[in-house]
């Protein structure tokens, strides 16, 4: 990734002088586009050789050769090397796999700017120009998706929790209240009045007693 993207002054696919895609910074000094396709046209690669630059007046200019294709980039010096190196072979592995899924197309018969539209895009991916754009709806998303499967769980949790508690509120408020009714309503009424009608027939025969004697 580059640390810095505008470091990265210009940058296109060419085929021959015919440049096929291409992308200008809003930092880079104007007529940029004019110098490159210059450049394009004019600098031949050295024999035997995939990939060479220059620095000049504080600006680096590589190209990197994969014939039919010519990948040219303008870099500020301060760019690392490394960093350079990365972004041009990303540019063309990236184009690469464009020109891959599209079989329509007749690579012979190019026209200029012809794949502007489609690579523009790829540019800007390759820039990190879009990340934190991409980050925040990726923030959203991973929101969403984690709050959905924590109230269905909840759901599911609370749904059984409720039943079991009605469950054991119903039936052991009814045994509990049904026995007290029983002992204390029923039994202990009929013990008095046994106890009293034992009582009175005591005292019946003690009286008849009472008068045989007599």
């Amino acid at each position: 990734m580059i640390s810095n993207p505008d470091l990265i002054l210009y940058a296109c696919i060419a085929k021959g002088s015919t440049i096929l895609a291409e992308f200008a910074s809003p930092t880079a000094e104007p007529g940029i586009e004019e110098i490159a396709h210059k450049c394009i046209g004019i600098a031949p690669p050295p024999p035997h050789h995939t990939t060479f630059s220059q620095t000049a007046k504080k600006k680096t200019y590589t190209f990197l050769i994969d014939d039919p294709f010519v990948y040219f980039a303008v870099y500020h010096h301060d760019l690392a090397k490394l960093e350079s190196s990365w972004f041009i072979d990303r540019v063309k592995i990236s184009f690469l796999e464009l020109i891959a899924s599209n079989s329509v197309r007749d690579l012979d018969n190019l026209a200029a700017l012809c794949f502007q539209a489609e690579f523009s895009p790829q540019f800007r991916e390759i820039l990190a120009l879009d990340l934190d754009l991409g980050m925040d709806s990726l923030t959203e998303t991973t929101s969403k998706d984690s709050r959905n499967p924590s109230m269905d769980s909840t759901k599911e949790k609370t749904v059984p929790l409720l039943k079991k508690k009605k469950k054991k509120r119903s039936s052991g408020v009814c045994s509990i209240g049904g026995m007290e009714d029983k002992s204390s309503g029923g039994g202990g009424h009929r013990g008095h009045r046994r106890r009293e009608q034992s009582c009175g027939g005591l005292g019946k025969r003690k009286g008849s007693e009472r008068k045989k004697m007599g």
